[in-house]
């Protein structure tokens, strides 16, 4: 009779090298120096409204409506601003698409479309806008699926230094499909910042 495997340390990559992983912040303060800015979010909650202002890409309505009608019901899809910052938008499916067993807001999606989030937040300070109009329900999720999509073991050699200005900025928004979006509560997004700080997410 064969002994018993530990399965735990059988699929542990013990070669990948531990790397400075970029920080990632949750705060209701836009970093308008962001060089990448990512919008995640339901479809019908993602307007040329709300985008313009979380961007504050007011001369760029046009781009920003031919990115959102680009995307059907759910999908992703990126574009480059007039002041050359990247702009991608994350549609997620609906609540009315996702099965029984998947969560409403869909966080292994979110990971899995941040699948250049590591790379780019080394080079530069990347901004991530959430918007929902229940989001203050689903601001731990969230927070945990952009956490994997930065992870501490990497088995690439060649990953850059982190640069001086690096990492991810979180900024939450709560909104109706036809208003200007709002911030939750400070006091839950700081909550939700010491949480994560202390690896609880």
């Amino acid at each position: 009779k064969l002994p018993r495997k530990n399965h735990t340390t059988m699929n542990l990559n013990t070669t990948a090298a531990k790397i400075s992983a970029p920080d990632i912040t949750f705060s209701p303060d836009l970093q308008r120096e962001a060089k990448e800015v990512y919008v995640i979010g339901r479809k019908a909650g993602l307007t040329q409204q709300n985008f313009v202002s979380v961007t504050s890409a007011e001369n760029d309505e046009k781009i920003i409506g031919a990115l959102l009608n680009s995307i059907k019901e759910s999908g992703k899809a990126t574009t480059f601003l007039t002041d050359e910052r990247k702009l991608t938008v994350i549609a997620l499916p609906a609540e009315d698409k996702i099965s029984r067993n998947n969560h409403t807001f869909s966080p292994h999606e979110i990971t899995d479309s941040l699948d250049g989030l590591h790379s780019s937040a080394r080079e530069n300070l990347v901004q991530i806008c959430v918007i929902d109009q229940e989001i203050e329900k689903f601001m731990c999720p969230v927070a945990a699926a952009i956490a994997r999509a930065m992870p501490l073991y990497h088995s690439k050699s060649s990953l850059k230094e982190l640069a001086p200005t690096s990492g991810v900025n979180v900024t939450f928004y709560s909104n109706n499909a036809d208003e200007v979006p709002t911030h939750p509560s400070a006091e839950k997004e700081m909550k939700l910042h010491r949480l994560f700080a202390m690896g609880s997410v």
